[in-house]
């Protein structure tokens, strides 16, 4: 791209025995989204100074499973964030997140984010957040979604005067 133009890549990975790598660029961020389904993520060691570990985009059918996400220094930090997304998996990962930015302004810190996604299952996760002021600190948030089935997770919050183990935010069944 030219100087002051902006490009985005939404990154597919297939894992298989041949493992694939596969960018498709646009210069558009709401691009980025797309249906996919029958996505795996498994024993998968994600940590860095980013606001995401691993976020499903109106994925469907897909397994995210015994990964280790470590998240943090960006404004929010999500550890797993699935939006519009249907009949998950997410079970067995240990997801840290930090919403502290390293500023001092509250930042909010989700493990686990689930947003206009129903039908999807959440369990035997390990969940720490942690965040300043008055950040939300939430281990597993539902926000308008239905029908998911969250059970067996362990959960710390901290570092907030909104600290929430599993919070339901118009959220039904």
């Amino acid at each position: 791209t030219n100087e002051g133009e902006q490009a985005y890549c939404k990154l597919s990975w297939q894992l298989t025995s041949k493992d694939r790598l596969s960018g498709t660029y646009t210069t558009d961020p709401t691009d980025i989204s797309g249906s996919t389904s029958n996505i795996t993520l498994n024993t998968l060691n994600i940590s860095g100074n980013f606001s995401q570990g691993i976020g499903f985009d109106m994925s469907d059918n897909g397994n995210i499973t015994q990964n280790i996400i470590r998240t943090g220094g960006g404004q929010d930090a999500y550890g797993i964030n699935l939006t519009s997304s249907l009949y998950n998996d997410v079970r067995g990962n240990n997801v840290t997140t930090n919403g502290t930015n390293g500023t001092g302004l509250t930042s909010n810190a989700w493990g686990i984010y689930l947003t206009v996604s129903s039908n999807n299952t959440v369990v035997n996760n390990t969940v720490v957040t942690s965040g300043n002021g008055t950040s939300q600190n939430y281990g597993v948030y539902l926000l308008t979604s239905v029908g998911n089935r969250v059970e067996a997770n362990t959960i710390s919050t901290n570092g907030s005067s909104d600290n929430h183990g599993i919070f339901l935010q118009t959220t039904a069944n």
